[in-house]
């Protein structure tokens, strides 16, 4: 069995800097989904399901070896 991480109340996903935004978070449509999932999993806990290991051991069998460079642009075919 994997154990959740746990969550600390105190910790919020939208805990604004003195700039007003949270850290690294500019997007306000960005903003308003973690609001959302932090809001749903305050009062839904019991929805948060344990990914399996088996589940983990697939994912990484199928991006073995995909290299990725989150910096290059994206090809017009890909927008």
């Amino acid at each position: 069995m994997v154990d959740l991480i746990p969550i600390n109340p105190r910790l919020s996903l939208t805990d604004r800097e003195e700039g007003g935004e949270p850290p690294g978070v500019e997007d306000s449509v960005l903003r308003r989904f973690l609001d959302f999932l932090e809001h749903d999993i305050a009062v839904s806990p019991h929805r948060l399901e344990v990914i399996s290991p088996a589940l983990i051991s697939r994912i990484d069998w199928l991006v073995k070896g995909v290299e990725i460079d989150i910096d290059s642009a994206l090809s017009p075919d890909n927008d």
